[in-house]
């Protein structure tokens, strides 16, 4: 009995000692040989039991503590694998429950990799995530994973996965946290202004087909105080600081086509305002200027004062460009006010010059 003991106890040492070396090193290669190694160390365990050592005490408390020691690596064991079962019932229940959020954080991925754009409806999605409750649910498997020490491959590459699972996700929650949804609050006013700026500049080419620039400029806009001159000068205004906010934005990948594009509508709306602010200015001045030639042409005081009204607004004769973004009904009038412009401010000095000597001649000359 005792040689049989001894057998069954260096049969079991060498099984432990398997077990605990590829326990320290993740030396199994699935979760099928850990069941394996856990069914051996129980028949171990079984062999030494069956032996009846009543008439060798010494060898019964030998043989207690070697099983003492089984027993503690087969629990071990078995607690590993329900707690892979657990790691994987936990991976299905967050992909399951949170299958829109699966959806955007793959969206994301292909973004990340140059194979998706985000648009603004996979904005308007993020934006409406309830990042709390996926937070908390995350957080829960954080706990657990922390916990969680693998000793297959085959479950160390599952624990991998759903780390990075859990990892992808805390790292998206963090960008629509800090990014997205503090740009998706301050797109609204933006499309706003962009709204507001387009339908001006539509009501302002209608009237300018019509009635012209010059007695547009100082018209009183409906429901208003301000002239369409003033309010154009606004909306260049608020334009310019819509481009300022996308511009300096936190950046992301996820924001940067929609940025982009938000952007290019602000210049492109920017482009008409600006043109139209100087048209606004220059066409009144012209008009009062050509006003005055036709009335009071002949006077040098009206004369000088026609001169200094055109030197007024010679810098913003010369912004006036042929930019990309303006059609023909622009470039038209940019035509004519630079030709009006050209041609007044050409022959005024020697329109004054010529009545200042004559009105110089008429004063030596009163008896005459």
């Amino acid at each position: 009995m005792e040689k049989k003991f001894f057998e069954y106890s260096e049969k079991a040492q060498r099984t432990l000692s398997e077990a605990n070396q590829k326990m320290s090193n993740t030396g199994f290669k699935s979760i099928q040989e850990i069941r394996v190694m856990s069914e051996n160390l129980f028949k171990r365990i079984e062999e030494l039991d069956s032996l009846d050592l009543s008439l060798v005490p010494t060898l019964r408390q030998e043989r207690k503590e070697a099983i003492r020691k089984i027993q503690i690596l087969c629990d071990t064991l078995d607690h590993h694998v329900r707690s892979v079962a657990e790691l994987d019932q936990h991976n299905f229940n967050f992909k399951n429950s949170n299958v829109t959020w699966m959806s955007l954080l793959q969206h994301s991925y292909s973004i990340e990799s140059g194979n998706a754009t985000p648009n603004l409806e996979f904005l308007n999605e993020l934006s409406k995530v309830d990042h709390k409750d996926i937070a908390s649910s995350l957080q829960t498997y954080r706990l657990f994973m922390n916990e969680f020490h693998p000793l297959s491959l085959d479950v160390k590459t599952r624990k991998e996965e759903f780390q990075k699972l859990i990892t992808d996700s805390f790292k998206l929650l963090l960008n629509i946290v800090q990014i997205v949804q503090p740009f998706y609050q301050q797109l609204s006013p933006i499309t706003h202004a962009q709204q507001v700026a387009n339908q001006f500049i539509q009501t302002v080419e209608s009237q300018w087909k019509t009635n012209g620039l010059a007695s547009l400029a100082n018209t009183i806009v409906p429901n208003s105080t301000c002239t369409y001159s003033q309010l154009c000068a606004h909306h260049v205004n608020v334009l310019k600081k819509t481009i300022v906010q996308l511009e300096t934005s936190k950046d992301s990948s996820l924001l940067k086509e929609v940025r982009s594009i938000h952007i290019s509508q602000s210049m492109k709306a920017l482009v008409k305002l600006e043109m139209l602010s100087n048209l606004l200015n220059i066409c009144p001045v012209l008009q009062s200027v050509s006003e005055l030639l036709a009335n009071n042409g002949n006077h040098v005081t009206s004369l000088k004062q026609a001169q200094s009204q055109l030197q007024g607004i010679s810098k913003m004769v010369e912004n006036l460009k042929y930019e990309e973004g303006l059609d023909d009904l622009y470039y038209l009038q940019i035509a004519q006010t630079q030709s009006s412009y050209m041609f007044m401010s050409s022959q005024l000095p020697s329109i004054i010059s010529f009545f200042t000597s004559i009105e110089e001649f008429s004063k030596h000359n009163k008896n005459w």
